[in-house]
């Protein structure tokens, strides 16, 4: 299986009276960001539209990949797979949409990565891959975990 590609909410509650509500414009910001929702990421990519990554895709839409057409939004449910944490099969089993191959039958689902210390153990290493704008979390020397 080659690598597959294809993804907080923030609670804040700063008042000691809950019984008021926050005034109508207090100036300062919602906390959760509006892209936000359920704990998954949602861009500004439409149904057909090309994407690396779940987070890329408006809300109803995940990030689909094939070898034919690439990658593009399309109608369906996210995976919950984390990073470096869940073994995935195939990219709708991971969050990001990222699942890279450790053995014949098995995998992790990974993310994007600025360097190693944004990554888990199962998938330590972040390096770029041919192909996306980003580096990703990737196995250890002798792809195993």
């Amino acid at each position: 299986m080659p690598l597959a590609l294809c993804a907080a909410l923030l609670v804040s509650c700063d008042s000691d009276d809950n019984n008021q509500p926050p005034a109508a414009d207090s100036g300062v910001a919602d906390a959760t960001p509006p892209d936000a929702h359920d704990g998954q990421e949602y861009g500004d990519a439409a149904a057909g539209e090309k994407c690396e990554l779940n987070r890329s895709c408006q809300m109803g839409l995940r990030c689909e990949c094939t070898e034919e057409d690439g990658c593009a939004c399309q109608p369906g449910e996210r995976g919950t797979g984390r990073n470096g944490v869940d073994s995935c099969t195939a990219q709708e089993d991971c969050a990001s949409s990222l699942c890279v191959e450790l053995t014949n039958d098995t995998g992790l689902c990974s993310d994007e990565c600025d360097d190693d210390n944004d990554c888990e153990p199962g998938l330590p290493r972040c390096l770029p891959v041919f192909g996306l704008s980003f580096n990703i979390c990737s196995p250890a020397p002798g792809g195993g975990a």
